[in-house]
């Protein structure tokens, strides 16, 4: 039960690192739109409304990476303690 929950635990480890690799490529592409937006909209080109989607986006992916570091970090901790190392 204790070999099972440790692999379920490295499993969760695994998935959320790479998880958070992709989010970090996410957020760099979303500012590269969102500049590019801006840049678009200070030229009139782009619709104030195109640019807040866009601004959203960018915010949405901020946050889904900030979520899923701390989802690894609980995950690291689930870990520790499934091990019997105490955390403080």
């Amino acid at each position: 039960s204790l070999e099972r929950a440790v692999q379920d635990d490295l499993a969760a480890l695994d998935r959320l690192e790479a998880t958070a690799a992709l989010d970090d490529q996410i957020v760099t592409l979303r500012e590269t739109i969102d500049r590019e937006t801006r840049l678009r909209y200070d030229e009139r080109v782009a619709s104030a409304s195109e640019y807040l989607d866009q601004s959203t986006d960018l915010l949405d992916a901020r946050w889904a990476r900030v979520t899923h570091r701390v989802e690894l970090a609980r995950a690291g901790t689930r870990l520790l303690t499934t091990l019997g190392v105490e955390v403080r």
